[in-house]
């Protein structure tokens, strides 16, 4: 069962562009402006974020050394290859 996150109304003031890029960000990530904001600061002061995220339940988060990231464009090719060669999953290192 999820914990129900209390959240405290802030007021803030921002030029009309840092508002706009704000808005359309938040629209191309598909969220709302408040939760883009506390995105935001939760990743300046490196919290995990809260409020609907899933990644702890399925499992993503903090990689514990992985190598994915390092790897990524190895991995997408290998993954492209094996489609077109008909075959399941790319090898990991």
């Amino acid at each position: 069962m999820m914990s129900h996150v209390q959240y405290v109304r802030t007021q803030i003031y921002l030029e009309p562009q840092q508002h706009q890029y704000l808005k359309d960000e938040a629209h191309r990530r598909g969220m709302s402006l408040a939760k883009l904001l506390r995105q935001l600061v939760d990743d300046a002061v490196g919290t995990p974020h809260r409020g609907g995220d899933l990644t702890g339940l399925i499992g993503l988060g903090r990689s514990r050394g992985g190598d994915i990231g390092s790897h990524k464009d190895e991995y997408i090719a290998q993954a492209i290859e094996q489609h077109r060669r008909g075959t399941a999953r790319p090898r990991g290192r």
